[in-house]
């Protein structure tokens, strides 16, 4: 997030209808993102970026109104063949909740192409690393 983005949403603190709204809409604490944000270091890059380098099969979903995270996909796509990207229509940041029943239709598209991802269970050893 950059310096203008920041200042845009902490004018939206100011808005009393606004917070009222937001309020009803998420149940926790949604304050303490903006105040994050003011960090450059606010979102886990590097955890994440280690993802770029997975071998198995990424499933990105993205709503069509988040224009940063869109920018985003097309350079994960590039870094990284195993990344499926499903941007959804009339969606923004909570995508399943605008488009619940088309986001739950890729999802389960997705897992039936790739059913082995189901069946992974963590912290399972192979005979050799026994």
């Amino acid at each position: 997030m950059n310096r203008a983005q920041f200042t845009d949403q902490m004018e939206l603190l100011k808005n009393d209808q606004t917070v009222q709204y937001f309020d009803q809409l998420h149940a926790s604490d949604w304050k303490q993102f903006i105040y994050m944000g003011k960090e450059e270091s606010w979102y886990p890059f590097d955890s994440t970026k280690k993802l770029t380098a997975s071998t198995f099969p990424i499933l990105l979903i993205i709503g069509e109104g988040n224009l940063d995270e869109l920018i985003g996909l097309k350079e994960w796509k590039s870094k990284n063949s195993n990344a499926h990207i499903a941007v959804i229509p009339f969606a923004g940041h909570l995508v399943q909740t605008d488009q619940a029943q088309l986001y739950s239709q890729i999802l389960e598209s997705f897992l039936k192409q790739f059913p082995f991802i189901g069946e992974l269970k963590p912290n399972t050893k192979t005979e050799a690393e026994r």
